[in-house]
């Protein structure tokens, strides 16, 4: 399969050294054709990961690694991604953990789905299993650390207000400037629920008031001559 970028180097006619030679399509070439297509179809926040990921991976492999060359074996061998991040320092730690590089490792594969399938850039799709981790707990706020945040004097009472409406109606961090506010029930619909499926939370007249809040202070920082979105 010849690509685009490979007619100057293998049509002689089309370079100034009038020569013909191969050029193997590299993870430098193919990558940014890559994020420019996520930018499309996932959210923001997904595209940046995947950006992440795979920067990933070409700091383990380098970006003129051909792409024709991946395997399995780049990911899951004794010399791997995985065993390359468990071993890189991250933050003062020894490595990354297993749940982080889990993260990593689901975008990779949808970025190796798309060679394969979307592209049919390379012959054989490049299958590896995931980490193992085991079913965690949740984590859950006791009601002595509840307690210390409201009480504690260094925190503006609108964070207060703010953490207790997270408390109490379980949204995601984004969800409040995602949904809709309709009667008493704020409506978060699939495409901006993270879970995919349409979820619907009841407020009280406290709620509502302080999810008025949270708007006013969004847009005031909107406005701000700072320019910092939220």
């Amino acid at each position: 399969i010849i690509q685009k970028f490979q007619w100057k180097d293998i049509f002689e006619w089309l370079n100034p050294e009038g020569t013909s030679r191969f050029k193997a399509l590299t993870l430098k070439d193919i990558i940014p054709e890559y994020l420019e297509f996520r930018n499309c179809v996932v959210r923001k926040s997904t595209a940046d990961r995947d950006r992440v990921s795979l920067k990933q991976l070409t700091d383990f492999s380098g970006m003129d690694k051909p792409v024709q060359e991946l395997s399995y074996k780049d990911i899951e061998g004794s010399k791997g991604l995985i065993q390359h991040l468990r071993n890189k320092p991250n933050k003062g730690k020894e490595g990354y953990a297993d749940s982080g590089i889990n993260i990593t490792l689901r975008h990779l594969k949808i970025f190796f789905n798309w060679l394969y399938k979307k592209e049919r850039l390379i012959k054989e799709p490049i299958e590896f299993k995931m980490i193992v981790e085991g079913e965690k707990p949740f984590y859950y706020f006791s009601e002595s650390e509840l307690k210390a945040i409201y009480d504690y004097d260094g925190l503006e009472p609108f964070f207060k207000r703010c953490f207790y409406f997270y408390e109490q109606t379980g949204m995601r961090a984004s969800e409040p400037f995602r949904g809709e506010l309709l009667g008493d029930w704020f409506i978060v619909d699939s495409c901006s629920s993270k879970g995919k499926n349409v979820r619907q939370i009841p407020l009280n007249d406290e709620l509502k008031a302080i999810l008025k809040e949270i708007h006013q202070f969004r847009d005031s920082r909107n406005n701000g001559s700072n320019n910092q979105k939220i």
